[in-house]
């Protein structure tokens, strides 16, 4: 018998969408040292977009880069990286950008993403027990790992969201 927890977690995992194991990674948007990447599964992924029409919100931080409108539905557009309280001195301009759904699909957002992004299967590396001290805010983070000489770190989107 399936548990509760097991099923939130292939759902979340794309099990149900026959994704199981899939991810979407790509490296953040700013320079740093180690290099950072992200990660998301496929079942958070709502839609990767090359461009859009975003409205900018007058006083607001520089987490919130504006509003637009996807598929009927006004979306916030943040910068992952601010929101996640990176330095942004260094950022880079990204290509495309994402619709990510939250875990409890009541929101979704919308952010910049590298080019070089990629679906994969997911990274088989070794999970990171103590967090480095360059993290910002480790509220916002559900998880991270060291990879290809870097750390992947997995966002905590109903954190941020909170946070902006």
């Amino acid at each position: 018998m399936m548990t509760q927890e097991k099923k939130f977690c292939d759902k979340i995992a794309g099990a149900d969408k026959g994704n199981l194991g899939k991810v979407l990674i790509f490296p953040a948007l700013i320079k740093s040292d180690p290099e950072i990447y992200f990660l998301f599964t496929l079942y958070q992924i709502a839609d990767i977009i090359k461009t859009v029409r975003i409205r900018a919100i007058p006083f607001s931080s520089g987490k919130l880069k504006g509003i637009t409108l996807w598929k009927g539905d006004l979306v916030s557009v943040i910068s992952l990286e601010a929101s996640m309280g990176f330095a942004m001195e260094n950022e880079k301009k990204g290509k495309r950008k994402i619709v990510v759904r939250t875990a409890d699909e009541n929101k979704m957002v919308m952010m910049d993403v590298h080019p070089a992004t990629h679906i994969i299967t997911t990274p088989i590396t070794s999970p990171v027990t103590n967090f480095p001290d360059w993290l910002p805010d480790r509220e916002l983070i559900r998880g991270i790992f060291r990879w290809a000489g870097g750390f992947i770190i997995i966002p905590h989107m109903e954190n941020i969201l909170k946070s902006i």
